[in-house]
């Protein structure tokens, strides 16, 4: 064992609670600092009472994270080449089942599950600290601020919560047990497996709404909220901004096409082979946990390029709106993303398409393994006789006796020599036995 290795084997797991005592001393930093500066740099109309203020905040958080750094509870490293989604799969197993998970790695889990801890504690702070700033110097760009930290507080807050599970569960539990975590696992597979993936027609179809509220939404908000040479003529102009973009996200939610569940346990490594293989090939993947996360990203591709679209038609009529307003530097970007997703499209129809031409349901069994396949091909059939009793053809219900081995109707491929012992040679086939009542 290498030297890096024993030494994140050696380093214990902390608790929840020290992971968050310990990242206080840097979340009051920020909470002190952020309103500090701002009474000390800004007069009470928001404007800075020296040209450098504005290296203050630069300064501020570098030293916050360098405070973390020295008094963060100690834990395992995490090495930059680890995959991190299935890591938060084994977070969210513990957070649902109170138990860690089977095969789980502890070291790499737990070191995750503390940064999202931290993380949460940390934007937290910051938005904290930039509502009390608001509070004392009413401008509202530290309003602005604040939301978004609140914003990135909510979305921290989950993974967190999932990350307190698993230390939780960690110091709870002598070892791994399995017990806990099969429900978990079971419901998630029953989620990924009941739902199809849909067709490219549905989810352009069901991407179109989102896409209709963001042509027709975006340019009654820039007119309401800016003249014709892009001056504000409200201070509430976040407001209706902030508005359009939850009825975005609504809109997106109810009418967004039914598909699986993105299985976490299914790398990058595995389905970016597989898409580009079957995108060449038109041969879909062997296992359905495979086949299921390509249709779910390539729907993801589909409703990217609708999305961007529509963003890039919205834009451009708020550019008619508001001719005085910078509008070349966002269309350019969101003209750049769109032909990026629009180059992966033709390959994510063609995977669609051929989903569901070979499956109906983008959720059938596997491809058979080589053998069986072959099995099933080499098996002589039996005539048509009637069923007995048992619902089978009478003439399998008396065992026939085997033939020799190698040749074609003992079931063994060709290429697959006879059976040779050390002591009495080659083997001999065991005499056929009589049924009883056989004549």
């Amino acid at each position: 064992m290498d030297q890096p290795a024993q030494r994140t084997d050696e380093v214990p797991l902390p608790r929840a609670g020290q992971v968050l005592m310990r990242t206080l001393p840097a979340a009051l930093t920020l909470v002190i600092g952020i309103p500090g500066l701002a009474l000390w740099g800004l007069d009470e109309n928001g404007d800075a009472r020296a040209d450098w203020f504005l290296l203050l905040p630069g300064l501020l958080v570098p030293a916050a994270l360098l405070l973390h750094r020295l008094t963060k509870a100690p834990r395992p490293a995490l090495s930059p080449d680890t995959e991190l989604a299935p890591l938060k799969w084994d977070l969210a197993i513990a957070a649902e089942s109170g138990r860690l998970p089977p095969r789980s790695p502890a070291q790499a889990a737990a070191a995750l599950a503390c940064w999202q801890v931290e993380k949460t504690v940390l934007v937290g702070a910051a938005a904290v600290g930039a509502t009390i700033t608001w509070t004392t110097r009413a401008v509202w760009l530290w309003l602005v601020l604040a939301a978004l930290c609140a914003a990135a507080t909510v979305v921290a807050g989950r993974q967190a919560r999932h990350g307190w599970a698993y230390l939780h569960a960690t110091h709870s539990t002598g070892r791994p047990t399995p017990s806990g975590a099969v429900s978990a696992i079971s419901a998630a597979n029953q989620q990924t497996t009941a739902v199809p993936v849909p067709t490219a027609g549905q989810v352009l179809v069901r991407t179109l709404p989102e896409a209709a509220v963001m042509v027709i939404g975006l340019p009654l908000v820039v007119r309401f909220v800016l003249d014709e040479n892009g001056e504000t003529r409200t201070p509430w102009w976040p407001v209706p901004l902030l508005a359009l973009a939850g009825l975005v996200m609504l809109v997106d939610r109810y009418a967004q096409a039914p598909r699986p569940r993105y299985d976490q346990r299914v790398g990058e490594a595995q389905w970016k082979p597989a898409f580009a293989a079957a995108a060449k090939t038109g041969v879909l993947p062997e296992y359905p946990e495979v086949r299921v996360a390509v249709g779910v990203v390539a729907c993801q591709n589909i409703e990217g390029v609708v999305t961007g679209v529509a963003m890039v038609v919205a834009v451009a009529l708020s550019a008619l709106a508001a001719p005085g307003f910078p509008w070349l530097g966002a269309l350019g970007a969101l003209v750049i993303l769109t032909v990026i997703n629009a180059v992966r499209a033709p390959r994510a129809w063609a995977y669609l398409r051929a989903l569901h031409t070979i499956e109906p349901t983008g959720c059938g069994p596997a491809a058979p393994h080589p053998w069986v396949a072959w099995s099933h091909e080499q098996a002589p059939a039996l005539p048509d006789q009637g069923r007995g009793r048992l619902g089978r053809p009478a003439a399998t219900r008396r065992r026939q006796p085997p033939a020799a081995p190698g040749s074609p109707a003992a079931g063994t491929p060709p290429s697959t020599p006879a059976t040779v012992s050390r002591h009495r040679g080659p083997t001999r086939a065991p005499r056929p036995r009589r049924c009883r009542g056989a004549r």
